[in-house]
């Protein structure tokens, strides 16, 4: 059976009480969704609450934290720079063609390739030898700091040996992005990615300052009857190109359809 724009939209219009009435009965604080069919969005919306205890409605422009989603983020602009005229890196490259040559702890990952980052082959440890920023018990580092953390997170795995998922590893591509780019990993992806798409509700990174972006609070879970405890926001800093991204269901379906083969206002279809 093709897939319709009226079988979508059929589709749509179950969807939306569908995940309405999981909403109520999983008691989960509020849910955002979007569907698009052809680079279009054919319908949008939101259930529960964006802030439970001030009794703020959910919407569909109240951003989340992305958390993983970010990578994609990151991969793309890897290739958008590959794939410039002449290519301003290529996925080849060795990592410390791209990094300071004075951060001598980086050794370790002298043999390493950008694309053995890309595909998480490249052995790096996770999170490295400290990970307390997960709980909140610090920020984030920032870039010396997230150098500093490599430095001391011998990677646990030789490149290629197996798939060995790391956030450090997309932390790094944001660092090479900014030596080739010239400028913040944020303000690249802004103008090669977000305002291309016209991403209205997505950014990089938390930041509260000077922007009436509305968002939605994160919560502990209810499991075996535990009360639900907010979650502070907080900027993800360097490891911004790994998890940082806030952003809603309607600004990531334009996003992932622009990756669709036949779309090439982001990438080739060959990248």
């Amino acid at each position: 059976m093709p897939i319709t724009r009226e079988l979508v939209e059929d589709l749509a219009a179950w969807a939306g009480e569908w995940l309405g009435h999981r909403q109520r009965t999983l008691r989960i604080p509020g849910l955002q969704f979007a569907i698009a069919h052809e680079g279009a969005i054919v319908t949008t919306g939101a259930h529960g609450m964006a802030d439970l205890g001030a009794g703020e409605a959910l919407t569909t422009r109240h951003a989340f934290h992305i958390a993983s989603h970010s990578k994609t983020f990151t991969a793309t602009a890897i290739l958008q720079l590959a794939e410039m005229d002449p290519p301003a890196l290529r996925l080849d490259d060795r990592l410390v063609r791209h990094l300071p040559a004075s951060r001598a702890g980086l050794s370790q990952l002298a043999g390493l390739t950008i694309t053995d980052l890309l595909h998480h082959g490249s052995g790096m440890t996770r999170d490295g030898a400290d990970g307390d920023y997960w709980q909140l018990q610090h920020p984030f580092p920032d870039g010396d700091e997230l150098l500093a953390l490599l430095e001391r997170s011998p990677s646990p795995y030789p490149a290629n040996d197996r798939f060995h998922y790391s956030n450090l590893a997309y932390s790094l591509l944001g660092r090479i992005i900014e030596q080739v780019a010239g400028c913040s990993y944020g303000e690249f992806v802004q103008r090669s990615i977000i305002d291309p798409l016209g991403l209205a509700d997505t950014a990089p990174d938390f930041d509260p300052r000077g922007s009436d972006r509305r968002f939605a609070t994160g919560y502990t879970s209810a499991e075996d009857g535990r009360e639900r405890v907010p979650i502070d926001h907080v900027a993800a800093n360097a490891m911004a190109p790994a998890t940082g991204f806030t952003s809603t269901a309607q600004d990531l379906c334009l996003c992932f359809s622009a990756h669709c083969l036949g779309d090439q206002r982001l990438l080739s279809d060959d990248a």
